[in-house]
């Protein structure tokens, strides 16, 4: 099943992705902060994201403990013109049709 609908936690985004003090966010804060995105406009990204699982040409699944994750491989429409191949991760529910953003990386082998 493909969602119907996405949803992007502001904390995730103000307070990992887009945050270069983060212990572990802090190289995807790097990346994203690189192409034009700003931690003063969260909701930039998460319609980016939004954005770049609805049209990504490539999407992976695997179980989860009460859903499915899914990932959505493809390129980011960026504030700076560039277009990143990044993977952005996704769960989804049982029983629900909107997934919810885990996390976004840049992909390895298209940058």
């Amino acid at each position: 099943m493909h969602p119907r609908s996405f949803v992007v936690p502001p904390r995730k985004l103000t307070e990992y992705l887009l945050n270069p003090a983060h212990p572990q966010g802090r190289t995807k804060a790097a990346f994203f902060l690189a192409h034009g995105f700003a931690l003063e406009e969260p909701e930039r990204l998460a319609e980016a994201l939004i954005a770049q699982a609805r049209g990504a040409p490539e999407m992976s699944r695997r179980p989860g403990l009460r859903g499915t994750k899914l990932a959505f491989t493809g390129p980011l429409e960026t504030p700076s013109g560039k277009r990143p191949w990044v993977v952005s991760v996704w769960y989804l529910e049982e029983g629900s049709d909107t997934a919810r953003l885990v996390t976004a990386y840049p992909h390895r082998r298209r940058r």
